[in-house]
């Protein structure tokens, strides 16, 4: 598929050829969506899709997505440049999902319940993307998958946020 722009090729790269993307996407479920927004475009609406091949970027808003996001192109660059393990490229998704500066800021909102995420092996990419994701949840105060369940349930909404329409 063509993209309309770098930014946008870029994501579907990671996800379609980086070895780390495409190792830690083997833990979720074939048909599982995140609807995902560009900063850069605002008036388009994409999503994530695993697919037997791999994970895909489509037009559109996802049909039931797990999770929504919204990225820069200064945030797509930095994770582009990150290199490592999951458990580095999961702790660099975190910090942009945390970060307070506007330009590399990732927005992002759980959809799904806890127990959906479990199902689709949003748990088990967490698990097993190593050491540095699990030390980043503790210095968070999740040690427990007790813990992770409340964290969940005080982030997952189904209240569109503002970059949403």
């Amino acid at each position: 598929m063509t993209y309309p722009d770098a930014s946008l090729t870029k994501v579907a790269d990671l996800f379609q050829t980086d070895p780390v993307w495409v190792k830690s996407m083997g833990a979720i479920s074939v048909g599982v969506e995140s609807t995902v927004y560009f900063s850069h475009r605002p008036d388009e609406i994409w999503h994530l899709v695993k697919e037997k091949e791999g994970v895909v970027l489509r037009p559109g808003r996802a049909t039931n997505p797990d999770f929504v996001f919204r990225f820069t192109p200064q945030a797509i660059a930095q994770l582009a440049a990150t290199k490592g393990g999951a458990d580095v490229v999961g702790v660099a998704l975190f910090d942009l999902i945390l970060t307070d500066d506007p330009e590399l800021a990732v927005g992002f909102r759980i959809v799904a319940s806890f127990w959906t995420l479990v199902r689709h092996g949003h748990l088990q990419l967490v698990v097993t993307s190593g050491p540095r994701v699990l030390a980043y949840g503790a210095r968070h105060g999740i040690v427990t998958a007790g813990q992770l369940r409340a964290f969940v349930g005080k982030l997952r909404t189904t209240e569109p946020a503002s970059w949403e329409r």
